[in-house]
């Protein structure tokens, strides 16, 4: 029996993006015969399919004790504290330890040597926290050499794409990471089938979580430079995701579009679509609302930076070099219903060959015998 100890900084969860990575890993080795997994993170209060088995060894809400114990040690999260508590009850004996992104330098750095270490990559964090102001400057500090700590001494690295690869390799002047890294892409778990292409609605969505600020600047952007040119197609233009803000909800009233905020089911509403639209203008990781479009069976449209990692991009729909450039595929997709029907079914099997869990754990599965030694 393989004995895995888990730790994250953010709980496993289907409710966000990295909330469904987390789950993703985490029920893909309890899935792997021959495993026994230990969780040390904050409490996980969905339930979720495929952790029945799963020993929770430290699982509580972080509180200030935990915040004030990051500041002093310059950790990058108050996990800190929770992995602290774990090492005061006497830590068990492990075959391999998992880490969730490259905040965990400190977790990493105390097992090296002794334990067999694999961190997933969410994210550069380094290029994620760009643009930091105020005490975000310290936290974007302690991230970066976090992550600088993770690279130096894990064993094996989880990156979600070239392009993160390749910053990570930049950033911080590591050529040779190449040899530690696997390429590991997000996944999605559809709840929905797709719908026919020709019975659903002309509807454009743009999915996302609305309250982060390099989401709403993409959607403003697109509903300012391409919204007026795009009237004419008589498409109903949606934008859904959680809390937007005052000035985001003017913008998309102003646009003639149509928004639903905090909606009950998001793959109820992209399934009906024609087209969803990814108009990002910064990138790091990958967006897992359009693995979510691909199992719908959805042609994403998007820029380059929003489609980072999907090296199928312009098979399942288009990606563009800028915001403005959205409007001409748009049409191309919008006025072609058969091309939009091909790039629908296309969507699914790429869906299915790589950005499934069936996928997703394969890989793990895999990788795990040489993770192990």
């Amino acid at each position: 029996m393989a004995r895995l100890l888990y730790v994250t900084p953010q709980a496993p969860s289907l409710r966000t993006g990295g909330g469904r990575h987390c789950y993703a890993n985490l029920r893909a080795l309890c899935g792997t015969p021959g495993t026994d997994v230990s969780y040390v993170g904050p409490p996980i209060d969905e339930q979720l399919e495929g952790l029945e088995g799963l020993s929770q060894l430290v699982a509580r809400p972080y509180v200030r004790r935990d915040k004030l114990h990051a500041a002093v040690t310059g950790a990058a999260t108050s996990l800190v504290g929770l992995f602290r508590d774990w090492r005061r009850n006497g830590p068990r004996e492990f075959d391999l330890g998992f880490f969730e992104t490259t905040k965990l330098g400190f977790a990493i750095s105390h097992f090296a040597g002794h334990l067999k270490t694999v961190c997933s990559v969410h994210n550069v964090e380094t290029d994620f926290m760009q643009g930091a102001r105020g005490f975000s400057r310290l936290a974007a500090h302690n991230a970066r050499r976090s992550e600088h700590e993770v690279l130096r001494r894990c064993d094996h690295l989880l990156v979600m794409h070239e392009h993160d690869l390749a910053r990570l390799k930049r950033v911080y002047g590591m050529p040779a990471l190449d040899a530690r890294a696997s390429l590991h892409p997000v996944c999605a778990v559809p709840s929905l089938e797709p719908l026919p292409y020709e019975s659903r609605k002309r509807r454009i969505v743009i999915p996302g979580s609305l309250d982060q600020a390099y989401n709403e600047s993409g959607i403003r952007a697109f509903l300012t430079e391409c919204g007026p040119s795009l009237k004419d197609l008589n498409v109903e233009l949606v934008v859904a995701g959680r809390n937007p803000r005052p000035v985001l909800r003017n913008s998309v009233h102003h646009a003639g579009g149509i928004l639903i905020e905090n909606p009950a089911s998001m793959a109820e509403i992209v399934r009906d679509a024609r087209i969803v639209l990814v108009p990002d203008m910064g990138g790091a990781g990958m967006k897992l609302r359009v693995a979510e479009a691909l199992s719908l069976g959805v042609p994403v449209v998007g820029t380059r930076e929003a489609l980072l990692g999907y090296v199928e991009a312009n098979e399942f729909g288009r990606v563009v070099a800028s915001i403005s450039e959205l409007t001409g595929s748009i049409r191309e997709i919008m006025q072609n219903p058969a091309l939009g029907g091909a790039l629908a079914r296309r969507a699914r099997e790429v869906w299915d060959a790589r950005y499934s869990f069936d996928a997703f754990s394969f890989r793990i599965r895999g990788w795990l015998p040489t993770w192990l030694g």
